[in-house]
């Protein structure tokens, strides 16, 4: 009887857990705020499009949306499809300082940093390449500096400049700062 129970169990807890997890490919948020939790709880960089349904200059090309396009396998970021044309998609881009749609936003898997921004048509190309250098989510954090080049040999001639003629210094009685000279009067 024990085992039967076990096995109702073994069989059951996948099911249950399968069901329970969002899938990120296929579940695009039109609210923000959810998406911006599930990034943060799922620690995966947030991609979010700006744009206005019936308005074809206004949206992004439906193909490059699509799981099934192969421009890009969605799967590593948490979707969010923001319409400009109601009050509160309004609100989302006013936030985000959209004024050009369709825009996309790269958004860090910590949820706190814009990595990339594009505004208007995207080419199949250029969304290719922006997915792929984002799709870790994490941000540039280190940059590396050249030094400049010393060397310890003393160079073969020295160029020491010398001065022909009297030196005259000038003397000034009083500061030129003019807070200096007011408080000198």
């Amino acid at each position: 009887m024990l085992s039967i129970w076990m096995f109702v169990a073994a069989v059951a807890v996948p099911t249950a857990n399968a069901d329970s997890a969002p899938t990120l490919a296929t579940e695009w948020h039109a609210d923000y705020g959810v998406a911006l939790a599930e990034t943060k709880q799922e620690e995966h960089p947030l991609l979010v499009v700006f744009e206005q349904p019936g308005d074809e200059s206004q949206q992004l090309d439906p193909s490059l949306l699509s799981a099934d396009s192969g421009a890009f396998p969605l799967d590593s970021y948490a979707l969010c499809r923001i319409d400009v044309s109601t009050d509160y998609g309004k609100q989302v881009a006013e936030g985000f300082k959209v004024t050009e749609f369709p825009h996309v936003a790269i958004i860090d898997k910590s949820g706190s940093v814009i990595l990339r921004r594009v505004s208007g048509d995207i080419t199949k190309q250029e969304w290719t390449s922006v997915l792929k250098k984002h799709e870790d989510g994490a941000r540039a954090t280190a940059y590396t500096v050249a030094k400049p080049v010393t060397t310890t040999t003393t160079p073969a001639a020295t160029y020491t400049p010398t001065m022909d003629g009297p030196v005259s210094t000038p003397s000034y009685s009083k500061p030129y700062c003019p807070s200096c000279q007011l408080r000198n009067r």
